[in-house]
């Protein structure tokens, strides 16, 4: 979806935390708050656009069983894992899938579905890489065949499960692959091939990008792939990104999008990777919790928001060989993997979550118009009737700040349907009720002076909470 430019006139009011975890807004605008929104599980959410990912399992940097109940409270409704070839097949020819039907039943049971990245290689076989996010391509054919092997038995082993499979990890990723565009191309038509025979439904997920820019490798593949006439073989492709402003890069990931439907309009584009550190130790940058919180949410409701399936990364803290931590979880965890307890991204996403089911769908209303002197970006949506119900808003030039100061700002909408007009934050998740005096009807225009920060804020009827059980 075309973002929306918006016109807000700008008034200051000071805004302080009501605690060390989760601050609360304060406004002089006297919001009253009515409530607060209820979390989801994902067995009472039906269908949704938002999932998360269950990496690293496959190289036990994590504890599915430590943080499975988490999983099932977040609210999404897909969780990406990795298979794990070297995990599962320690001695050649024996396959041990038991760590991984464990994960993918308990996942199942809780109402998500697992998606599953076929990825890295097995050193038990020369030329079959290894067990790193580094590891090459499997290169002799001796490491071949046993790909091939493991790939017929793995699917074999889960096609009842409706998986979809992903094959490799950011392949574009010169740095740690060094593989051209057509040795991908190799790999994937020699699995994707076996895939639609021992799965004839399942689907396909390709390329994985580091880089939405990536369009030469892209290119490169696509081209492959076109003159070995077998494009039908890619039903999706998926692409990562980690950007420090979590509303930058869209740019490219049209650029992608539309490269993709030159060569084939079926192919769907989405987000399968992204997410924020909550300290400074992966991007050399002072991140907190709070500012992981309000760039997860940005990131997320920026892709939906263009009607782009989204997957946040990850679930939990883990640390890779080398004692190097990675904070871009959910859970804040312990040295034994325990779960410490919940950062406040993952409330944050469980709002989420909770708020934007599939039946929540993106639209780019003629009829909205908001203005800014700040960079800012505002989505609408409506619901399964197509009655405007949501619009979601954010200043988004610049990276998220530890700053909960906000403006106050006027939302414009003509021939609005909104009845009983609410706020929700939904970092916090509070509901607030805008004063009948912040509201004014002007033709058939309607204007709403209401609160804007540098995370979520989303204008909505109040009917659109209740008749979701989130008040």
């Amino acid at each position: 979806m075309k973002t929306l430019a918006f016109t807000i006139t700008l008034m200051t009011f000071a805004v302080s935390p009501s605690n060390a975890q989760t601050p609360i807004l304060k406004s002089d605008i006297k919001l009253r708050e009515i409530g607060k929104i209820k979390p989801l599980k994902a067995s009472e959410i039906k269908a949704s656009y938002l999932g998360i990912g269950c990496e690293v399992l496959d190289r036990d940097f994590a504890s599915y069983d430590r943080y499975k109940e988490y999983l099932g409270n977040i609210g999404v409704k897909h969780a990406r894992f990795q298979s794990g070839w070297a995990k599962t097949e320690k001695q050649k020819g024996v396959y041990d899938f038991s760590w991984l039907d464990a994960v993918i039943d308990d996942c199942r049971d809780r109402s998500i579905q697992p998606w599953i990245n076929i990825v890295y290689g097995n050193p038990i076989y020369e030329g079959g890489g290894d067990i790193q996010s580094s590891s090459k391509l499997p290169t002799s054919e001796e490491a071949l065949q046993a790909w091939d092997n493991y790939v017929r038995n793995l699917v074999n082993h889960f096609r009842t499960r409706n998986v979809e499979w992903e094959i490799w990890n950011e392949i574009d990723h010169h740095i740690y692959r060094g593989s051209t565009p057509e040795e991908y191309a190799v790999l994937f038509i020699r699995t994707a091939k076996i895939i639609r025979e021992v799965q004839p439904e399942g689907k396909t997920i390709a390329l994985a990008l580091a880089f939405p820019g990536a369009t030469e490798f892209v290119k490169g593949f696509l081209d492959s792939m076109k003159e070995k006439g077998k494009l039908h073989l890619i039903d999706k492709v998926s692409f990562h990104g980690y950007p420090e402003n979590p509303d930058a890069d869209f740019e490219k990931s049209q650029e992608l999008i539309d490269l993709l439907k030159q060569y084939d309009e079926r192919i769907v584009a989405f987000q399968g990777e992204s997410g924020c550190p909550s300290t400074e130790v992966d991007w050399h940058r002072p991140y907190t919790e709070l500012l992981q919180a309000k760039w997860d949410l940005r990131r997320a409701l920026a892709h939906i928001g263009r009607g782009i399936q989204f997957s946040l990364f990850t679930i939990c803290d883990f640390s890779y060989p080398g004692d190097r931590h990675n904070t871009k979880g959910k859970l804040k965890t312990d040295g034994d993997m325990n779960v410490a307890y919940a950062k406040q991204s993952y409330y944050g996403y469980q709002n989420l979550t909770s708020l934007f089911d599939s039946s929540v769908i993106a639209i780019n209303p003629s009829d909205l118009s908001i203005k800014t002197a700040r960079n800012s970006v505002v989505y609408a949506f409506v619901d399964g009737k197509k009655n405007l119900s949501v619009v979601a808003y954010w200043n988004s030039g610049t990276p998220p700040s530890e700053n909960i100061t906000t403006q106050n700002s006027w939302i414009r909408i003509q021939d609005a349907r909104i009845k009983s007009p609410v706020l929700v934050d939904v970092r916090t998740g509070l509901v607030y009720q805008i004063p009948k005096s912040k509201i004014q009807k002007k033709g058939k225009e309607w204007e709403y002076q209401v609160p804007v920060y540098d995370s979520p804020m989303i204008l909505c009827d109040k009917e659109f909470l209740v008749k979701r059980g989130l008040m």
